[in-house]
């Protein structure tokens, strides 16, 4: 039954309609009307205007938003709920910004994947919001509940369009009322928790979607690493269409249609790999990676951007290594700042290995949200041996006791005990 009624309302969504969709009893019992932001003409702003509080909320990925130049709007919320708002914004070719048709123009731009930062105003009268990395499965909100029904009813950005519904005296409607809405408009209506159940169903989201990413260029180029020739990999340059940021790919050796493939999906570090920063592993991780592909002649290593600081940029992230310096760890220095302690996604980094071809990989990686994230395409992971010292030792005791240990058993448990379905996934040492 809690099938039928989400694919009902992905189909709604998927032909340019509009869905309820109520949040459980014990945090707002209220609904939000929700649509593919592409789909928002004047006339189905104009229906969010009449029927809501107004406020406009465009979903939009951490990523996306970073690309747009959508910064939160506060570093530290106090926000109870933990919503993540950018600030407003406003399209450029718009009147005062307010009108339905003015609107409709700003969220169509923002789901649309030729536009750049400067297409927009700062402040404006849309109010963007970014989900939780992991949609429902990690944070119970209506802005989780769009980016997951968008990217489920194939919309490849997953920017979805919300807003409260509002009776006609100003008070916020409640789940019977709700009901009343939907029949008397004709919408699907489906909780928050339905859709909970769904994705646990059916896995990650869908992988079967036209890929999002496409080679805009490559090479072959000569690595040495401390004196020592690599060899010649495969530079390939990749443009995502989901975060618009070009992704370097090293491959070494003929990968596609092999299973258990080595591979490294590293997360953009300046710092460490480009200065050689003490204070994390991210150096010693990418070159202990690349010497390993070099020696069997096999291998894909992901540099991924805009995963600086796990996803918050290079500005915040220094930051937060001054407030790491007066006591505070890693993840406690992302959350004074404002940011979630993880904002990466990994939609990007799964569909280049589709891209290449490979049956399966080998993750080389200490960090079990990668190998959850990318889903059946990861038949092993290994850990990366990287030792301490004494810059970094405070950063790894932090993340082991977030992660687990890669050395040890707890890693292991951690993992397994996700929730996802891993029971064939070989853990080797």
């Amino acid at each position: 039954m809690t099938a039928n009624k989400v694919e009902h309302a992905l189909e709604h969504l998927k032909s340019g309609g509009i869905v309820v969709v109520t949040v459980d009893t014990q945090r707002e019992n209220e609904g939000e009307l929700i649509i593919g932001a592409h789909f928002a003409t004047p006339e189905k702003v104009a229906f969010f205007m009449k029927h809501t509080s107004g406020i406009l909320c465009p979903t939009l990925s951490a990523d996306r938003a970073s690309f747009l130049n959508l910064p939160l709007m506060v570093t530290g919320t106090t926000d109870p709920q933990k919503t993540a708002s950018t600030i407003s914004c406003d399209h450029k070719d718009v009147g005062n910004g307010v009108s339905a048709v003015d609107r409709a123009k700003t969220i169509r731009a923002l789901a649309d994947p030729t536009s750049v930062p400067s297409d927009f105003t700062r402040p404006g009268h849309v109010f963007p919001l970014i989900p939780a990395p992991g949609g429902v499965l990690a944070r119970i909100g209506h802005s989780e509940a769009a980016y997951d029904l968008c990217k489920l009813a194939g919309f490849p950005l997953g920017v979805g369009l919300i807003s409260e519904l509002m009776n006609e005296d100003g008070s916020m409607m409640q789940y019977e009322e709700c009901q009343k809405f939907s029949q008397t408009h004709n919408l699907p209506l489906i909780s928050v928790t339905e859709l909970v159940q769904y994705r646990k169903q059916v896995g990650s989201l869908p992988t079967s979607l036209p890929l999002s990413v496409e080679v805009v260029a490559s090479c072959v180029l000569p690595i040495q690493i401390r004196e020592r020739f690599l060899g010649e990999f495969n530079l390939i340059c990749f443009l995502s269409l989901i975060d618009h940021h070009h992704h370097v790919v090293l491959v070494k050796g003929d990968v596609k249609g092999l299973r258990n493939v080595p591979a490294r999906v590293h997360s953009e570090c300046f710092t460490g790999n480009i200065l050689g920063s003490l204070r994390c592993d991210c150096g010693p991780q990418l070159e202990n990676t690349l010497t390993e592909i070099s020696e069997k002649n096999l291998g894909i290593v992901i540099y991924v951007s805009g995963h600086e600081g796990r996803g918050i940029g290079l500005v915040a992230k220094i930051k937060a290594y001054k407030l790491q310096s007066e006591g505070l760890d890693t993840y406690q220095a992302n959350r004074a700042l404002g940011f979630p302690e993880d904002t990466r996604n990994y939609e990007t980094p799964r569909q280049i290995l589709q891209y290449l071809g490979v049956q399966s990989v080998q993750l080389l990686t200490n960090n079990p949200e990668k190998v959850k994230a990318l889903g059946d395409i990861v038949e092993s992971y290994r850990p990366v041996d990287c030792p301490s010292n004494q810059h970094n030792s405070e950063y790894l005791k932090a993340k082991y006791k977030k992660q687990g240990d890669p050395k040890t058993p707890e890693h292991e448990r951690r993992l397994l005990s996700s929730g996802k379905n891993l029971s064939k996934l070989k853990i080797e040492h």
